[in-house]
């Protein structure tokens, strides 16, 4: 049996950016499992298109962001990875709306108050900044909004409300923002939560406190990239898509301390018993406070009930089952506390406006189904 020739793919990225080194462990993944070769080059240094024909380049992965990369598509199929550029590239790209409602639901599980959006003026920061906005305005709050063409963090933190659960753009933004609340002595994790997306380690971890950041999925990213590839090879009609992110990698800057300590150990011992019906009377006991004393705290503080507040924790808990895993909705149902998947299905509609099978088929990463992503450096 004849064996298949190798494809040839340009992978043209801006390397050293986290997010693209992210990629690149996807599309290599899947360049492993298909007998692919990759020729990596950057977005700023790289070969012309008549160079890459001649070497019998099949196709290309990039980030598309000048108008000569978007023109390779005139020799070889091009899958573009970017969402700074609009293109009639298809495109597989995080969808920056859902990393802003995920961002949201994080914030609304705080003691705060205020929230705002902080980002610059790209499309990408639009989105996601609807997303946010959106969640935390049907919370019943408002959402104060800055764009600005460059970062400008001491003017952003002159003007927020205080306490305020704020998103920003990107983990660089959200880096600089925590050094400039630092000089300007606005202490994070009392006056200030910060959310960025991206989790880019590096600078999450570093920064102080460190930066709790949503995770968009870039490895899931190269890989859908490469997949979406070899099927245009293959002559297949093939969509730009959207992939749901990942979740959010809380550190420091949201964990909130100095406001109401006894509400803050019970949003602890709510989230960590998130897998069975913990009851109101149970959680204040652990306190040792009464429970009426309890619900009016988490009303001043939060505007919601406690009881509201555990069923959205073992909801949350059960959206990530539903993304990450494989486990059948009465599983799931019964690792949530549920006594049965009807009445897990009932109040997962009511909390998020669809069904269990339908947020998984929106939603499910490659680690629940054939592709696993557990292993991923």
């Amino acid at each position: 049996m004849p064996s298949v020739p190798k494809r040839l793919v340009g992978l043209i990225l801006n390397i050293g950016h986290s997010h693209a080194s992210r990629v690149m462990v996807g599309v290599q993944r899947y360049a492993i499992e298909n007998n692919w070769q990759v020729l990596v080059q950057h977005i700023h240094h790289h070969d012309p298109l008549d160079v890459w024909l001649r070497r019998g380049v099949d196709g290309f992965i990039m980030q598309a962001t000048t108008p000569e990369l978007v023109a390779f598509e005139q020799g070889a199929p091009v899958i573009n990875i970017s969402s700074l550029s609009r293109t009639q590239l298809i495109t597989v790209t995080a969808d920056h709306n859902a990393i802003g409602r995920v961002a949201a639901e994080h914030l609304l599980t705080l003691p705060l108050s205020h929230f705002a959006y902080a980002g610059l003026e790209h499309e990408f920061c639009r989105e996601a900044a609807q997303g946010f906005s959106s969640v935390i305005e049907k919370a019943g709050y408002h959402c104060q909004v800055f764009f600005s063409p460059r970062y400008q963090g001491t003017e952003l933190i002159s003007r927020l409300p205080r306490p305020c659960g704020l998103m920003v753009a990107s983990d660089v933004y959200g880096a600089y923002l925590v050094r400039d609340c630092n000089i300007s002595n606005v202490p994070i994790q009392q006056q200030i939560a910060i959310v960025s997306m991206g989790n880019t380690p590096d600078l999450c971890d570093l920064a102080i406190p460190s930066l709790t950041s949503v995770d968009q999925g870039s490895e899931r990213i190269g890989y859908e990239a490469a997949e979406m590839l070899n099927r245009r090879l293959r002559g297949e009609l093939v969509e730009s898509r959207r992939l749901p992110p990942g979740p959010v990698v809380q550190r420091d800057s949201t964990r909130m301390v100095g406001y109401d300590p006894d509400i803050d150990q019970a949003l602890r011992i709510i989230r960590e018993s998130s897998h069975r019906p913990l009851r109101v009377s149970e959680l204040a006991q652990q306190l040792r406070i009464e429970k009426r004393t309890l619900e009016r705290r988490f009303a001043r503080v939060l505007g919601r009930s406690p009881q509201a507040e555990i069923m959205r924790a073992r909801i949350e808990h059960a959206r990530q089952l539903l993304a990450v895993t494989a486990l059948s909705i009465p599983n799931v149902a019964r690792r949530c506390g549920f006594e049965s998947a009807t009445r897990f299905g009932t109040i997962f509609r009511k909390l998020t406006g669809t069904t269990p099978s339908a947020y998984r088929r929106q939603n499910q990463l490659p680690a629940a189904g054939q592709n696993d992503f557990s292993q991923l450096p």
